[in-house]
């Protein structure tokens, strides 16, 4: 076992970990007193000090309060971390790539971060489900998750509490960091069980098939009823699959 004890840093939680081509151990989570922290040790389990400063970064999404939850080591040693940015009332998801050496990208997205906007939506064309979309302004969120499909593609998971009720939100990004509008025709597509009584529809985790179907597992509640638990599949398009 190792304690993340970096010496100028300290890991408050750790939410989430991966692995580098060359076989280091990337660890990802939250530190004091708002930033995301992510730090590398090799396979041993000993400080990589070539990452960052002295093997960790810390930052934050646009600058504003963040936390990190999900990292993930892409092929050409870049380096991707999910999370959630909160600001003017808003918890939104926010992904920032990352340099071998730890810096931002600037290339990627707004200055290396995207940041889900809340008004994603444009008005008049919301349907009776995308209206749960208007609370995000003062809702909070948990459980970023994301991954980087074969085409470079960023697929995105989160969990949304709006005016007490949960929902998921899946979200997909182009290589460059920008909504894909070929998914759902928005670059995003609600999870929420059919059921005019749902309280509560949670994604905890998704993975994607060979096909590039995407296959999500969570919990839903129905008002006066017990929880259940819940999978559902979504075609390559972003739309539930009917099959």
């Amino acid at each position: 076992r190792v304690l993340l004890d970096f010496p100028g840093a300290r890991f408050n939680s750790v939410r989430g970990m991966n692995l580098t081509p060359t076989g280091k151990i990337l660890v990802v989570g939250s530190t004091d007193p708002d930033d995301f922290i992510v730090g590398c040790l090799t396979e041993t389990g000993e400080i990589y000090r070539s990452f960052g400063l002295n093997g960790f970064m810390k930052g934050k999404y646009l600058k504003k309060t963040s936390s990190g939850n999900s990292v993930t080591a892409l092929g050409n040693g870049n380096i991707l971390v999910s999370g959630t940015y909160f600001a003017d009332d808003n918890a939104l998801p926010a992904v920032s790539r990352l340099l071998p050496d730890g810096s931002f990208d600037t290339t990627f997205a707004n200055g290396g971060t995207f940041v889900f906007p809340p008004d994603a939506v444009p008005t008049g064309t919301r349907n009776d489900t995308e209206l749960m979309l208007d609370p995000l302004r003062s809702g909070g969120s948990t459980g970023t998750r994301s991954t980087v499909l074969p085409d470079g593609r960023i697929l995105i998971s989160q969990v949304f509490i709006s005016n007490g009720n949960l929902f998921g939100l899946l979200i997909r990004l182009t290589a460059d960091g920008v909504l894909d509008s070929s998914f759902n025709g928005t670059g995003f597509t609600i999870v929420r069980y059919p059921h005019k009584n749902v309280t509560r529809t949670s994604v905890w985790s998704f993975m994607v098939t060979d096909r590039t179907e995407i296959i999500v597992c969570g919990q839903i509640q129905v008002e006066g009823q017990r929880a259940q638990g819940l999978l559902a599949r979504y075609g390559t398009n972003g739309r539930p699959d009917t099959r």
